[in-house]
């Protein structure tokens, strides 16, 4: 953490001790490297332009909100601070938006970093609406990601994401399609097919069921 300090944001050695202790603590906390919980805070504070004590707020929040989802707080965590881009480009209200992001991808089975690559693809709004398009006529029902479109570009990536899976339909859905049809579902939003797959799949499931189904991992 306290290499972390230094090197991303330019801390003497007596500041970087100090806030590595609360990274200490943090990490004590939620069962993650003082690594990561630094990684977090420099990620809020240098990527939000947010307060320290805000930055080390959202840290600990993210792992407060994973355990309250049933999710694993310590994947949650390293997600959120592997995503320095993904903050710098949507984090707003200190962050608090990626952090939600980050428990809902984890909710639908996946990484931040999906959450990221269905954002990006929306917002690329040409080749979005075409992708939209063929998704609906191969699959027989029509498709709207004009919502999810707008969630994305003021920065809402779990709202996004949310209405996205919403239209998906459930498993039974999901498994009634081709291989094309399949293949057309995922590129309408940017993702693998194993990535679609898991959003169905989890979808449905509720917040104990999650928590039990990682359980038995």
């Amino acid at each position: 953490a306290v290499q972390e300090f230094q090197s991303s944001m330019g801390m003497s050695n007596q500041e970087a001790i100090k806030l590595g202790v609360e990274a200490g603590k943090i990490s004590k906390t939620f069962g993650v490297g003082s690594d990561i919980s630094g990684k977090m805070i420099s990620n809020f504070e240098m990527m939000t332009g947010t307060s320290r004590e805000v930055a080390i707020q959202m840290t600990k929040a993210v792992g407060v909100m994973a355990g309250d989802a049933g999710v694993s707080p310590q994947v949650v965590m390293e997600d959120v601070a592997q995503s320095s881009e993904l903050i710098a480009k949507y984090g707003k209200d200190g962050g608090a938006n990626i952090a939600k992001a980050a428990v809902n991808a984890r909710k639908f089975g996946n990484e931040l970093a999906t959450a990221e690559k269905m954002a990006d693809s929306l917002l690329n709004f040409e080749e979005s609406i075409t992708k939209e398009f063929e998704a609906s006529m191969l699959i027989g029902k029509q498709l709207n990601y004009t919502t999810a479109r707008q969630k994305a570009l003021s920065g809402d990536v779990s709202g996004a994401m949310e209405d996205i899976v919403s239209q998906m339909g459930g498993q039974a859905e999901w498994e009634k399609l081709n291989v094309i049809q399949r293949q057309a579902l995922a590129d309408s939003i940017g993702v693998s097919v194993g990535e679609m797959s898991k959003m169905v799949s989890e979808a449905g499931k509720g917040t104990q069921e999650l928590a039990r189904m990682r359980d038995l991992d």
